[in-house]
């Protein structure tokens, strides 16, 4: 018996020492340069500020283009650069800037996509018409897009647009935690 677990024993510890060979192998052939990247990710997750710091300001740059590895010199003075709180970026929204003169309606907890082009035909397209739209307009385009939209109550869109259009990401976010389905919970 001591021969038979000798021999598995030995075979043990070989397999261990082949299994830490191949990882360091392994390691050795196919290591990133890790450190600098999670240096990287560290900085971000401990200074999430940092994106929302930065202020909305015009820019020129040298710019690579994809047909020349040369730099360029590019002038973006006309661009704007957006700042990452005044697009709801810091706050979770996720928000870019409006093409044509539109907004993403759907910001608004209450209004999904179907809602939003609802709103949309009716020439609700921005933050500001959709806060200054009565409730009894909403209702009345929720009613003439049919039995689908019965369920949704347009009470606080125009407040959440409010929000959106003086950019207060913070105090959207607070004000939507204590809705559901855009309706106010009272507690």
């Amino acid at each position: 018996m001591d021969v038979f677990f000798e021999c598995y024993v030995w075979w043990l510890i070989l397999g261990i020492l082949i299994g830490f060979f191949l990882f360091w192998l392994y390691d050795l052939l196919f290591r990133r340069d890790g450190d600098d990247d999670q240096t990287a990710i560290d900085d971000a997750v401990q200074q999430p500020s940092a994106l929302a710091s930065a202020s909305t300001k015009t820019v020129a740059e040298t710019v690579v283009t994809p047909l020349s590895a040369e730099p360029v010199e590019a002038d973006l003075s006309s661009h704007m650069v957006y700042s990452a709180d005044s697009l709801g970026i810091a706050s979770g929204f996720g928000l870019k800037p409006s093409k044509g003169g539109k907004d993403n309606l759907t910001v608004v907890e209450g209004i999904g996509p179907k809602i939003a082009q609802l709103l949309t035909n009716d020439g609700i397209e921005t933050f500001r018409q959709l806060e200054n739209a009565s409730e009894s307009r909403l209702q009345g385009v929720l009613d003439a897009g049919g039995s689908s939209f019965q369920l949704a109550v347009p009470q606080s869109w125009p407040r959440q647009a409010g929000l959106c259009v003086t950019e207060e990401w913070q105090a959207l976010k607070e004000y939507q935690d204590r809705l559901f389905n855009g309706v106010e919970v009272k507690d």
